[in-house]
């Protein structure tokens, strides 16, 4: 397809947008960029402008755009000659759309596309299971590292943030095989998740690579002294905390996820204990009390300084 017959649309700002965009300004192609969020991206923004586009003879080329509203109707009627790329809903289980736009393009995509492409897919985990013989181990965790710090600017985790997030990683308690974190202030979970997922492949970068896992519980206490916990796990256990808990709930090709915000210390104890009885359960633990030794441990750290 002649990349001078395109013009694309582009979706929710994010890191694999942005990746895309430079992408397209350095092949010369045109592009229209509303400055959309992520989470309410569509074809509504840019109705005339594709209509236009296709009037002229050029091939519409709409990236990461819900076509249809909330009740399932179409927002517009498409050209027929309109190219899709998205890799979510609809379209899981497709390339990320980074790499999508490269092969339309006819580019090969450079070891830092592939990276993002794995971030864009299933952050930190999916980018310690992509596989890139052409990279050493420690090349392949630099890039991860470069890549991650790009995308969390974007999500506005500060130096700040980053720092006392390493420090909470690595203040982590074990128990049952969940890791458990606390945080003092905000909840910005991924300078944590991070630290965790890196440490895994620093010492054993092959068997981070076939097996990585996540198991991990990060606890904040928020300026209002009330609690958020954010939960990377199993789906069963994710599941069960939505069923009894209420909150947010998700899941990534590597990981699935589940939280809630607004807590009270008792709800955030019950919340807690729950998910760490729930592991306890999974890996047969004897012992009846190590739920409440862990929680005592928590509540005793959230009494001193904060992280």
């Amino acid at each position: 397809m002649n990349k001078n017959n395109l013009h694309f649309f582009l979706g929710g700002a994010d890191l694999e947008m942005a990746t895309i965009k430079k992408l397209l300004e350095k092949e010369g192609v045109a592009y229209s960029d509303g400055n959309l969020n992520w989470w309410d991206a569509s074809v509504a923004a840019y109705k005339d402008e594709i209509e236009k586009v296709a009037k002229k003879g050029k091939t519409p080329v709409i990236v990461e755009l819900a076509t249809k509203d909330k009740d399932g109707k179409d927002i517009m009627v498409l050209p027929k000659n309109t190219e899709v790329i998205d890799h979510h809903n609809a379209y899981a289980g497709k390339p990320a759309s980074v790499l999508q736009v490269c092969k339309l393009l006819g580019v090969e995509p450079t070891a830092q596309i592939k990276m993002i492409a794995a971030n864009d897919v299933g952050s930190v985990g999916e980018m310690i299971k992509f596989d890139m013989p052409e990279l050493s181990a420690e090349e392949k965790l630099s890039l991860m590292k470069y890549v991650r710090s790009l995308d969390k600017k974007t999500q506005g985790v500060t130096e700040e943030h980053e720092l006392s997030g390493q420090k909470a990683a690595k203040e982590a308690i074990e128990v049952c095989g969940v890791k458990v974190a606390l945080l003092k202030g905000y909840s910005k979970c991924a300078p944590v998740t991070d630290a965790l997922a890196f440490s895994q492949f620093e010492k054993d970068p092959q068997e981070a690579q076939k097996n990585f896992k996540q198991n991990e519980v990060i606890i904040s206490e928020m300026p209002d002294k009330t609690f958020e916990v954010n939960y990377f796990g199993p789906a069963d256990i994710c599941g069960k905390n939505n069923e009894n808990f209420g909150g947010w709930i998700g899941s990534g090709k590597e990981t699935n996820f589940w939280g809630k915000d607004k807590m009270s210390k008792d709800d955030m104890v019950k919340v807690v204990s729950f998910i760490l009885t729930q592991n306890q359960e999974k890996q047969k633990e004897k012992s009846s009390k190590v739920a409440d030794a862990v929680m005592a441990k928590i509540l005793s750290d959230f009494k001193g300084n904060g992280k």
